[in-house]
């Protein structure tokens, strides 16, 4: 049993019976949810899924980000991705250089389940070269099977008599807490990207070239753009759910700040630590408590929305202790190219 998600939206067009046109997300269409083969997952459960989609020919840039609990195999038009069993981590994949664009690709995933509860949950993202954002989710589209015949994860395998997929969770329900893929606001700056698995020591190489002259307005803009601003305040800028870094200028070392956003969950400040619920039942809630009252207690699962939360009654509780998990996602700063990353670096550090 694992630990949310955050909404995203998928336009569906129909122009081939198995794969579908990408659209730019739209208020009320689909959105990512943990998806399994059934509600009810078997111990040591494999799980194949695939999502057919048609991509314009103009693709600029293009990710998956994914998280499987307990472990996933992804690949993308029969090209092997990689895999990872850190299921409270989502990751995040640069496909641009194996798409076919102004054609049919397969997204395909390979998910297992140690025990307890499963769930898969992946969003694809583009962008293309006049701007417009596609998207394709985990939803009840996905085809899935237990069973994987030669060439299931190619475009040219039928896979029209696998059942569909189960979405099993929404965004922010149980039974997971502090997993989240970040939301994508229309309204926010463009990332130009490419996408990048940004390590510590290649964060605190990039600030060694000189941060001298950078534009701090486009800093302020990637604070936004990659999510920061949903938790944290620099000034007047941002939210509050997060510590206020307004007093960073001066005091925090580079390689400090990038342990912070690459490694979240290594120091957690006590007013900010989210809460692990376990229920009388076993069910685990994650999330942060904001009020009890009359015997209940009011948990916000979301870290990017604090409206989003849950009722669980006092007497209901067998366990609460600290989460092991931080509440900022890890990679937040993975969609920033080298210059859109040494202009947010120059602005946080006043630089």
């Amino acid at each position: 049993m694992r630990l949310i998600l955050i909404p995203l939206f998928l336009l569906l067009a129909a122009l081939h019976c198995r794969a579908d046109a990408v659209g730019k997300p739209e208020s009320g269409q689909s959105a990512v949810g943990w998806i399994w083969k059934s509600a009810t997952p078997a111990d040591r459960e494999r799980v194949f899924f695939r999502r057919e989609f048609e991509l314009p020919p103009n693709v600029a840039s293009a990710a998956i980000t994914i998280v499987c609990d307990d472990w996933h195999h992804l690949l993308i038009n029969g090209v092997d991705l990689g895999m990872a069993g850190d299921w409270h981590t989502p990751r995040t994949y640069d496909v641009l250089p194996h798409l076919k664009q102004g054609g049919r690709n397969v997204i395909a995933v390979e998910g297992r389940n140690d025990r307890g509860a499963a769930g898969m949950a992946l969003r694809f993202r583009a962008t293309l070269k006049d701007g417009k954002k596609l998207h394709v989710v985990s939803d009840a589209t996905w085809f899935c099977s237990n069973e994987s015949p030669e060439g299931w994860q190619n475009i040219d395998f039928q896979a029209d008599s696998w059942p569909k997929a189960v979405v099993v969770a929404k965004m922010g329900g149980d039974p997971w807490g502090a997993v989240v893929l970040p939301p994508e606001p229309a309204d926010l700056p463009e990332i130009k990207g490419p996408d990048h698995e940004w390590s510590i020591d290649e964060v605190v190489k990039l600030a060694e070239s000189s941060l001298d002259g950078r534009d701090k307005s486009k800093g302020r803009d990637m604070f936004r753009a990659s999510q920061c601003a949903a938790c944290h305040r620099v000034g007047n800028e941002g939210a509050t759910s997060g510590p206020d870094l307004s007093s960073l200028t001066g005091k925090l070392s580079v390689h400090d700040l990038a342990e912070a956003m690459i490694e979240p969950g290594k120091v957690v400040s006590d007013p900010f630590v989210f809460e692990l619920i376990t229920r009388q039942d076993g069910t685990q809630i994650t999330g942060r408590i904001l009020e009890e009252k009359d015997g209940k207690l009011t948990v916000a699962t979301n870290p990017f929305d604090f409206s989003q939360t849950i009722e669980i009654q006092r007497n209901d509780i067998k366990e609460s202790k600290h989460s092991p998990v931080s509440p900022m996602p890890a990679g937040l700063i993975n969609h920033l190219n080298p210059d859109e990353l040494k202009d947010l670096l120059a602005w946080l550090l006043g630089k």
